[in-house]
């Protein structure tokens, strides 16, 4: 199978997955009329989706690589071989994990597809 066809097919499952729970969660715990809890249902998962979208998109460009290198070497603490480390500084950190994200792109599509479908369902039965 293709690895862009096998990517999206397990992409729009989890993001339909989240989306179906999201709404099902927000739908029978919360407690008004009807047709106020559907658009608000629908526009809770809308902001989750692309949220979500958004805070990985943030996270990809490398703005806390600082801050996983530090939880990288506090981890390293607790190793029992503490000499051997895996990253020889910050620089050597950023470099690997850069490579990482180029091989890796981020595949977004499933969740913006999914969070824009709720967004409009929200807005149309908000105006309903």
């Amino acid at each position: 199978m293709n690895p862009f066809v096998k990517k999206l097919i397990i992409n729009s499952i989890v993001s339909i997955a989240l989306a179906t729970t999201s709404f099902l969660l927000i739908f029978f715990l919360v407690k008004v009329p009807p047709k106020t809890l559907i658009c608000d249902a629908c526009f809770a998962t809308a902001a989750f989706q692309l949220a979500g979208i958004g805070f990985l998109a943030l996270f990809r460009t490398g703005i806390f690589d600082g801050l996983n290198y530090t939880f990288t070497i506090f981890g390293n603490l607790f190793r029992k071989d503490m000499t051997k480390k895996k990253y020889a500084d910050a620089y050597d950190y950023k470099c690997k994990v850069t490579e990482k994200r180029l091989k890796n792109p981020l595949f977004f599509y499933p969740y913006l597809v999914v969070g824009s479908t709720f967004l409009i369902v929200a807005i149309i039965f908000e105006f309903i």
